[in-house]
C-alpha cells in the first residue's frame, strides 16, 4: 500500500533562509507597502510537505501587492534557538509558528512580548474563540490565557511489528513486565523492544509521560505544577523507576541519545529493527510494507488500574504566536489579521491534513476525505472517543525549566543520572526559575 504523508518534524538541522515575496512591477510603492515576518519550520521535506510550501507560497505571491512576507524558516527545535536570540535582541517576528505552552512561550509571555487571542479576534471578522475545537485551549493554556492560536494538532498512536512475532513466535506482550519477561529473546534475535530514544528530550518526554499518566492523580499533579512548583511526587518516582527498569532489562536501543530526536528513533522501527514504537499518524502513515504491522494500545503499566484501551495522545501544543509590538503598529495590522486569517483557514487546514496528516483544529473544516490517507483517518478514529493526556510539556510553567527537563530525561534515559539526581535536577532548575 502506497502512503503519501511523512512524519512533520523529523527534519533534523537548521535551514535557514529568508524569502521575500515581492508583486511585480511594484518597485516604486515598495516603501509604501507593509513587510512582515513570518518565523515557520515548514519546509519540503516530502512531497507532501511540498504540496504545503508550495501552498504557502502561492498565498504569499497573491497578497504581494498589498503586504511582503518574508519567511524565515527554521527546521525542528532549532526553531527555539531561533526565536531565544531574536527576542534578546529586540528582534522577534511579527508572527511566529511556535510552540504556545509556557513550558516553550512562557519567556515571551513573562516579557509581555505577544498578544492574547482574544485581541487578535477583537481585529479579525472571519476567527473567533468558537471558531476552533474548545477541547484544544487547555493545551495552551498559560495563567489563564491563551497567546497560541492552535494549528499544529496531532494524533498519534502506538505500532507493532508483527512480522517479528510470527518469526520469534510470541504472544504480543500488553505490558511492560510482559514485554521484560521476553526481552532476551528478543535482543538475541538482533531486535530491539521498543525504538525510543531521548534527545533534547524528544520522544522520550512523550513516551515518559504515557507511562505517568497511567497512575491515578497523576493528572491532577500535572495540572498543579504551576502552583505547586514541585515535580517529586511518589507517582513520578513510580515512573522513572518504570523506564529504569525498562533500561536495565535491555529493552530500549543501546544508545538512546544518539538514537533520539524525531528521524532517528523512528527509523529504527520503520526499518524493521524494533519490536514496539510510537509516532504521530503522518509518520505511521509513511511506515511503507517492508514487514507487517498494526495499530496497537500503549503497553500498560502492570501495577496501575489504567485502562490503555481507552487513553490516547494527542498534541495541540503549538499555532501561531503575534509579536505585541507588531500587532500595535497600524501599518502592520491589517497584513498580520490577514495572513493568519488565510494560515487557520479551512483552506489551508484542509491541505495540511491531507498531506502531512495534521488534524483540522476548526470546528469546521472542509476537505475531501477521500484524499485524507486512510491510515491517518483510522489513527483519528481510533483516538476520537478517547480520553486525551496531558504532559509536562503542557504544563511546566517555564521554558528554562522545560529545557532542564529535556536535557536531563537524556541522561536519565541514557543512564547516566538516578531517578534522585534527575529529580534534584528538575526540582533545583523549578525553585530557582520560581521567582
Amino acid at each position: 500500500m502506497s502512503k503519501k504523508v511523512n512524519m512533520k518534524k523529523c527534519v533534523g538541522g537548521v535551514v535557514l533562509s529568508l524569502v521575500m515575496t515581492t508583486a511585480m512591477g511594484m518597485s516604486a510603492m515598495a516603501d509604501e507597502i507593509p513587510t512582515i515576518r513570518f518565523a515557520h519550520q515548514d519546509t519540503a521535506s516530502s512531497e507532501g510537505m511540498q504540496v504545503i510550501v508550495d501552498t504557502l507560497d502561492d498565498y504569499i505571491a497573491s497578497v504581494a501587492d498589498k503586504y511582503i512576507v518574508e519567511q524565515e524558516v527554521v527546521a525542528g527545535d532549532d526553531l527555539k534557538t531561533k526565536i531565544a536570540t531574536d527576542m534578546a535582541s529586540d528582534n522577534l517576528p511579527d508572527i511566529m509558528w511556535y510552540w504556545g505552552a509556557a513550558s516553550d512561550a512562557g519567556n515571551m509571555i513573562d516579557a509581555d512580548l505577544l498578544i492574547t487571542v482574544d485581541e487578535f479576534f477583537e481585529a479579525s471578522e472571519k476567527l473567533s474563540r468558537d471558531s476552533f475545537k474548545e477541547s484544544l485551549w487547555d493545551q495552551i493554556t498559560v495563567n489563564g490565557k491563551n497567546y497560541c492560536l492552535p494549528v499544529d494538532n496531532l494524533e498519534s498512536n502506538w505500532v507493532v511489528n508483527t512480522s517479528i512475532l510470527d518469526e520469534l513466535g510470541i504472544e504480543m506482550p500488553t505490558t511492560y513486565n510482559e514485554l521484560i519477561a521476553v526481552s532476551d529473546q528478543i535482543n538475541e534475535a538482533g531486535y530491539i523492544p521498543i525504538a525510543m530514544g531521548c534527545k533534547g528530550g524528544n520522544p522520550g518526554h512523550w513516551w515518559v509521560d504515557s507511562i505517568y499518566a497511567q497512575y491515578e492523580g497523576s493528572r491532577d499533579e500535572l495540572l498543579d505544577i504551576s502552583e505547586s512548583w514541585n515535580i517529586d511526587t511518589e507517582n513520578f518516582r513510580k515512573t522513572l523507576q518504570v523506564v529504569s527498569d525498562l533500561r536495565e532489562a535491555n529493552c530500549l536501543p543501546q544508545d538512546t541519545i544518539a538514537n533520539g530526536d524525531w528521524g532517528p528513533y523512528w527509523a529504527l522501527f520503520t526499518e524493521g529493527k524494533a519490536l514496539f514504537s510510537w509516532s504521530w499518524a503522518g509518520g505511521i502513515a509513511g511506515i511503507g510494507d517492508n514487514f507487517d504491522w498494526e495499530l496497537c494500545d500503549m503497553l500498560k503499566v502492570d501495577e496501575t488500574d489504567a485502562d490503555v484501551s481507552n487513553m490516547s495522545e494527542p498534541y495541540c501544543g503549538a499555532g501561531l504566536l503575534i509579536n505585541k509590538k507588531s500587532f500595535n503598529d497600524e501599518a502592520k495590522r491589517a497584513a498580520i489579521v490577514d495572513f493568519v486569517e488565510w494560515y487557520c483557514s479551512s483552506e489551508f487546514q484542509a491541505v495540511t491534513f491531507i498531506n502531512d496528516g495534521v488534524v483540522p483544529t476548526l470546528v469546521d473544516c472542509d476537505y475531501d476525505e477521500s484524499q485524507v490517507d486512510p491510515i491517518v483517518q483510522e489513527v483519528v478514529s481510533r483516538n476520537s472517543t478517547r480520553e486525551g493526556l496531558i504532559t509536562h510539556m503542557a504544563t511546566i510553567p517555564n521554558a528554562s525549566v522545560w529545557a532542564d527537563y529535556q536535557n536531563g530525561l537524556d541522561e536519565f534515559i541514557a543512564g547516566t543520572m538516578t531517578i534522585d539526581e534527575y529529580i534534584e535536577y528538575v526540582q533545583d532548575s523549578l525553585e530557582s526559575n520560581r521567582e
